[in-house]
């Protein structure tokens, strides 16, 4: 009630103001204006007195009160988790391998070597080349047959090695192979250029009746007893053998001429021996 009736109050005081002012010119507004905001501040000081004292008696209800001691809030306990246990892997139990043992090799005994036999003693050759020998220790009797006489072979049979011409048996130089029987009773054998002697008497014809050149050759095996004739040519010498000694005794017959030769190999003739004749041919 008291509120309404300052109000009042301020409109009375203020409204004849305003009045005056609002029939003033623009320089009195202006002064007007100004001595209403005085007067407007000082009415507010007086309301604001006036009001102050009315409510002097009245106690304050917010300052009556006493002030309620702040809450204090209480901090919510957290709850701290219990640490656990961390049960660690039990580690699994390593497997040693232990190596399974091998088996020790046993050494199993070769066959025993059976001793070898000692070399017999050196004795004499059948098979031998150029040089000069000992019949009987270093070279055998027997039959032999030269390998090559293309670069003229020249072989002797010796009773002796003083070197004299009485101590040759029998000899030959000759460009065709040859076929020599060393006697057992001759004491040395000598060869140059006649290459390898062998008793290997395998034929070295084609076949018997087959045409020849010169060279000495087996009757029979190599040679077929027969009538042959030569091509002619000169200087030929010819002789059927009885053996192979190169003895006189040894030769059945025999001839030395530069016409064309036919010659019947008997059919005991042991061999037949050519030289410069060509080539034989059987006519019969």
């Amino acid at each position: 009630m008291k509120q309404r009736i300052i109000r009042a109050a301020e409109w009375t005081v203020l409204l004849p103001v305003w009045r005056e002012a609002a029939q003033a010119t623009w320089i009195r507004v202006t002064g007007a204006s100004f001595v209403g905001f005085l007067w407007f501040i000082l009415i507010m000081g007086i309301i604001g007195v006036a009001a102050g004292g009315g409510d002097e008696g009245k106690p304050n209800v917010r300052d009556a009160r006493t002030a309620s001691p702040a809450r204090t809030e209480k901090p919510t306990p957290r709850r701290t988790s219990t640490p656990r246990l961390t049960r660690s892997p039990t580690p699994a139990p390593t497997l040693t391998q232990n190596p399974t043992p091998q088996p020790t090799p046993q050494l199993t005994p070769g066959p025993t070597a059976a001793p070898t036999a000692a070399p017999p003693p050196a004795g004499p050759r059948t098979t031998f080349s150029d040089g000069t020998y000992v019949v009987g220790s270093e070279v055998s009797a027997g039959t032999y047959r030269n390998s090559s006489s293309s670069s003229g072979c020249y072989w002797e049979r010796l009773s002796g090695f003083g070197g004299t011409t009485d101590e040759i048996i029998a000899n030959n130089f000759t460009q065709s192979r040859q076929l020599v029987t060393i006697s057992p009773s001759d004491v040395g054998f000598s060869a140059q250029g006649c290459g390898t002697w062998t008793q290997d008497l395998s034929p070295i014809t084609s076949d018997p009746s087959a045409p020849f050149g010169d060279g000495m050759y087996q009757v029979g095996s190599e040679v077929a007893p027969g009538t042959w004739r030569n091509d002619g040519t000169s200087g030929c010498y010819w002789a059927r053998l009885s053996g192979f000694s190169h003895e006189t005794y040894h030769i059945i017959t025999n001839n030395f001429g530069d016409e064309q030769q036919i010659v019947t190999v008997g059919a005991g003739d042991a061999g037949f021996e050519s030289s410069g004749c060509g080539t034989w041919t059987n006519i019969q």
